[in-house]
């Protein structure tokens, strides 16, 4: 078995009795390397989940298929590198830089949006979860995700977009909320658990397992088949 549950994987090995004693925040390295994630040295119980925000953009058709046509995705840094407090270059990044992806087509229904072009922002300083609250993850996910985000950090997303996008004629703007994985060293952490390893958890992709989905999806298989003598 594969569990990949994104925010919901650590609550989900620890409730189902999965995890590692060894496996804590003490600053050991418990984590089995793997090929899917042949850098890793954090482990699962070190992969932390952040609050993040993300803007929707809504512009014309006419506009997506015509001045954004053939815009590309940015990851623009609109603020100095902060000082390194001893976290994750992942963190570091995120907190001075954002990204803005081409209009996209989203259709009835999807995230509460009416159907539309919509170009989309997210970025800046991670908000990570209270850790000492564990037992209530998903209490606090769930509330988390039925928000609009973060009112403070949406306004400066709009004021970047703004700036970056002057010439462009934005219809409405929303704001949603999401979450990212993170763990200490940046990388994906894939680790075999329960007897015998039978029971495989992924998680901590940083914000971007998007993009790499297909690659990441093709290791994991084949280090799971591997374990299993497929």
């Amino acid at each position: 078995a594969v569990v990949t549950g994104g925010a919901y994987t650590a609550w989900l090995i620890r409730s189902s009795g999965l995890s590692r004693d060894g496996a804590n925040r003490d600053g050991q390295t418990t984590t089995t390397t793997t090929r899917a994630s042949p850098d890793a040295t954090s482990g699962l119980a070190r992969v932390r989940v952040s609050r993040r925000t993300v803007l929707l953009a809504e512009v014309t058709e006419a506009t997506a298929k015509g001045p954004l046509g053939a815009m590309p995705t940015v990851k623009y840094q609109f603020a100095p590198a902060p000082r390194d407090d001893g976290g994750s270059s992942q963190s570091r990044n995120e907190a001075m830089s954002v990204y803005v992806l081409p209009p996209i087509w989203y259709p009835d229904g999807v995230l509460g949006l009416d159907p539309g072009w919509y170009v989309k922002i997210g970025g800046g300083a991670n908000d990570f979860f209270d850790e000492d609250r564990a037992d209530d993850a998903v209490a606090d996910l769930d509330e988390w995700m039925r928000s609009d985000g973060d009112e403070s950090v949406a306004d400066r997303l709009h004021d970047v977009l703004v700036a970056l996008m002057p010439d462009t004629n934005f219809l409405s703007v929303q704001s949603k909320a999401c979450v990212t994985t993170c763990s200490d060293d940046g990388e994906l952490q894939c680790e075999a658990l329960g007897d015998g390893g039978v029971v495989t958890a992924v998680t901590g992709c940083q914000g971007k397992a998007a993009g790499p989905a297909d690659a990441i999806g093709r290791a994991v298989a084949s280090e799971v088949t591997s374990r299993l003598g497929a």
